[in-house]
C-alpha cells in the first residue's frame, strides 16, 4: 500500500482511491457504493465522487458533509492534502428502494 522512499512515505494512486472510497461510504445517507477517482500531482490530490443519495436526505447537506470528511480524513490517513472535492449526485434512491 505504501513504500518508504528517502524517508518519506508515499501512497499509490490506487491505494489513495480505495481509502477515499471507504471514507465516502461511511455515510448511511448514501445508497450503493460511491465511485471515486482522484488526480495526485505536486503532492496534493483532487477527488471526484459520483454518488447516489437516499431520498429524502438533503442533498446539499450530504454533499457538504462528504466534502469536508474527504478533505480532512483522507488527508490525515494518507498524508496527501486533498485540495478539491467535486461531487456529482447521479441518482436519488427512495428510502427502502434498491440502489440499482
Amino acid at each position: 500500500m505504501s513504500a518508504q522512499v528517502g524517508g518519506a512515505t508515499t501512497v499509490s494512486g490506487r491505494a489513495f482511491v480505495k481509502i477515499a472510497e471507504r471514507v465516502a461510504a461511511e455515510d448511511e445517507r448514501l445508497a450503493g457504493t460511491p465511485r471515486v477517482t482522484a488526480e495526485l500531482a505536486g503532492g496534493a490530490a483532487v477527488v471526484h465522487v459520483d454518488l447516489e443519495v437516499r431520498y429524502p436526505a438533503p442533498v446539499p447537506s450530504v454533499a457538504g458533509d462528504l466534502r469536508e470528511r474527504l478533505r480532512h480524513r483522507v488527508s490525515r490517513l494518507t498524508g496527501v492534502p486533498v485540495v478539491n472535492v467535486d461531487i456529482d449526485v447521479v441518482r436519488l434512491v427512495p428510502v427502502g428502494g434498491d440502489s440499482r
